[in-house]
Order: structure tokens, then C-alpha cells, then sequence
């Protein structure tokens, strides 16, 4: 009977391990998610402004451009809140906060876009083109601080 006790306390120890790096694991995902759905939402509310911008200067091909990135970052922020469990309304708030920030740093003045342009064309680009290279950002900074 004491092997089998003994057994059954081992196997219990392995699987509490097993499940505590799952949802260690898990945490991390989100962790991950969190940010690059952050990063995702900052972009939305920096094309969204240019978009605006260049519609009032009747280049609508251009703003085009944008309206599909910003159409390709809102599926991906819905994709990777599914995946780790946010509500739509805690995504639609992350999407607002961030609108609010960028207005903030313009001022709440569109004839201060340049001040964003600086801070986001580039970043926001690379996260459109090459969106993998962000996921990496935030795995790598996950890893180094050991989330």
C-alpha cells in the first residue's frame, strides 16, 4: 500500500508542476498578447488621424492605404484578444485609451500630427509589415524578465 501511496504523492507533485508552468505559460501568452494588442491599438489611432488628415486634403487614395491597415490591425486585435480571453469591451477601451493618448500628444490639434508622425510612422509601418518582428519584441522582453 506505501508504494502506491508514495506513487500516487509523486504523480500528484508532477502534474500540480505540469499545470503550474501551463498557467505560467499561459500568463506569458497573454502578457505578450496585452502589449502587442496595445501596440496594435496605438497604430489604429495614428492611421485613423492621417487618414483624417489627408481626407481633408482631398487624398482619398492615400487615405485608402491607411483604412486597410487600420482594417488589417482591428482583425489582428480581435484575433489575439480571442485567443487570450479579453472581452470586447476591454479591447474597445484599449482602442480608446489609445486614441486618447496620441490626441493628448497632438494636443487634441490634427495641425500637430507631426509630433506623432516622428513617434509612429516607422513603428507603425514595421508593425503592419512585419508583425512578427514585434511578437518577437515581446517574447524576447517576456523571457528577460521572466514572466
Amino acid at each position: 500500500m506505501r508504494p502506491l501511496i508514495l506513487a500516487s504523492s509523486f504523480l500528484f507533485l508532477v502534474l500540480g508542476e505540469v499545470v503550474n508552468a501551463q498557467s505560467r505559460m499561459e500568463r506569458t501568452v497573454i502578457w505578450v498578447h496585452s502589449n502587442l494588442i496595445d501596440d496594435y491599438c496605438s497604430c489604429v489611432a495614428f492611421y485613423t488621424n492621417a487618414a483624417i488628415i489627408l481626407e481633408q486634403n482631398n487624398n482619398k487614395k492615400s487615405a485608402q492605404k491607411f483604412d486597410r491597415y487600420i482594417e488589417s490591425l482591428g482583425k489582428r486585435i480581435i484575433s489575439l484578444g480571442e485567443k487570450s480571453g479579453f472581452k470586447e469591451a476591454a479591447l474597445n477601451a484599449k482602442l480608446e485609451l489609445a486614441y486618447k493618448d496620441i490626441n493628448k500628444e497632438m494636443g487634441n490639434d490634427l495641425k500637430n500630427f507631426s509630433i506623432v508622425l516622428n513617434k509612429y510612422d516607422t513603428f507603425c509601418l514595421d508593425i503592419v509589415e512585419r508583425p512578427e518582428n514585434r511578437m518577437k519584441y515581446w517574447s524576447d522582453k517576456a523571457i528577460k524578465e521572466n514572466r
